[in-house]
């Protein structure tokens, strides 16, 4: 046969209320916090009362049934003692807490922390600030931390607890300045501009030079002069969009030969466009030119001489470079019996 088990009600009694908290934090507030016990029936009202110096207490303002914490403001004046307690009813009756005396601030709580950069790097800034008086200590429960951009306007805000004394901000750009300010807050109100106070001066502090972005419009342009035998290579480029500091230099990097094809030439000019490189940005151009006449070139000084009953002819002839073709003989024409110029001709 299965036995049954009869539940039996346990018995129900007065509720019990405790005051776990009370405490000034004000000139006219106060902040309170209670502990209830129903005793198996539930709560069905809680209501407070307050009175200010020997005056006795007044009407209980109602609360709500579940309600263990309450900021009171508007409270006496400054320096005044206030008494307090709550009183809490179910179904089998009502039962209050023992009183408490509370005495009103003075004046209001004021502790402005002094901020201070301590280092940064390349997207990092690190700020710590000082701590309150011991007087003060009590009355600050965290910390809410500013930090602004000023050129785009962006921010970051955090709230760090009391324990907090120095913080790092991570994903900042490069090279880029930044001013931070911290207040102390009570955590008492949900509200940041009624549950801190005010300030510090903002401190600057600037991140460190990061990789700069990629140039563009990298232009390589091969030229020759015919008439001085040089060659020269022009490079130009524009600054990356994105510099992430100051750019005090560019490496460029050249290198080259020089070879001769019977081909159709290639341009002189060739457009790079989107080089993935950064910093440096290594650049190849090719020059090739289909064989041709050598430039003539004028000489100024000669030499006529006997020796061994022949007529010697001395001319200086300037190194001439095979770039175009190669060179097999030289031949030289007088423009003049009555003129020293000599016109020499190379051919190939």
């Amino acid at each position: 046969m299965p036995e049954y088990v009869q539940r039996v009600p346990l018995p129900s009694d007065l509720p019990e209320v405790n005051l776990t908290l009370v405490r000034a934090i004000g000139t006219s507030q106060i902040q309170m916090e209670w502990a209830v016990v129903d005793n198996n029936s539930p709560i069905q009202q809680t209501k407070i009362l307050i009175a200010t110096g020997d005056a006795d207490f007044g009407e209980p303002s109602l609360l709500a049934g579940d309600q263990q914490d309450i900021i009171l403001e508007d409270v006496g004046s400054a320096g005044e003692d206030v008494r307090v307690k709550i009183l809490v009813a179910n179904e089998i009756g009502e039962s209050e807490s023992e009183e408490e005396i509370v005495t009103l601030l003075s004046e209001e709580p004021s502790f402005v922390p002094v901020a201070s950069p301590k280092g940064s790097g390349q997207n990092s800034f690190t700020v710590g600030w000082t701590q309150p008086r011991e007087e003060a200590s009590d009355l600050v429960g965290r910390y809410h931390l500013f930090l602004q951009e000023p050129e785009s306007g962006d921010t970051q805000e955090l709230f760090l607890p009391v324990t907090a004394v120095d913080h790092m901000f991570t994903n900042l750009k490069p090279a880029t300045e930044y001013t931070f300010q911290v207040a102390a807050c009570k955590d008492v109100f949900p509200e940041k501009e009624k549950d801190c106070g005010k300030y510090s001066q903002a401190v600057r502090g600037k991140t460190m030079n990061g990789m700069p972005g990629v140039i563009s419009d990298l232009l390589v342009k091969c030229r020759q002069n015919l008439h001085t035998n040089t060659n020269t290579v022009h490079i130009q480029w524009r600054p990356p969009i994105t510099s992430n500091g100051v750019i005090d230099h560019y490496k460029i990097e050249l290198k080259g030969n020089s070879t001769c094809d019977a081909c159709v030439p290639c341009p002189p000019l060739q457009v790079y466009a989107g080089i993935r490189r950064q910093y440096s940005s290594p650049m190849n151009a090719v020059c090739r030119m289909p064989v041709s006449t050598p430039h003539p070139t004028h000489i100024k000084k000669w030499w006529l001489y006997h020796h061994d009953d022949r007529i010697v002819l001395r001319l200086p002839t300037p190194h001439v470079t095979e770039r175009n073709g190669t060179i097999c003989c030289h031949r030289w024409n007088k423009m003049s019996h009555f003129s020293p110029a000599w016109l020499v001709r190379w051919s190939t």
